[in-house]
């Protein structure tokens, strides 16, 4: 309930009214949103570091997350 209420207690009231459905799924594109964007910086991270990795079997991009494939 906080992280949907954005840990503001004025709107935990309103969370409490949602249907459990739409608090589930607001709740799973919270999830997928800050995958994303954990993600995003997994790529840049491994853009930046791949022209200094020796071997190129080690030159393989992160794998998206789980929660990202559907």
């Amino acid at each position: 309930m906080r992280e949907l209420a954005n840990w503001e207690p004025d709107h935990y009231e309103r969370v409490l009214r949602w249907p459990l459905r739409e608090a589930l799924l607001a709740f799973e594109q919270k999830l997928k949103r800050e995958a994303r964007e954990d993600y995003q910086q997994e790529l840049m991270r491994f853009a930046i570091r791949s022209p200094w990795i020796a071997k190129s079997s080690e030159r393989k991009p992160p794998d998206p997350p789980p929660i990202l494939r559907d």
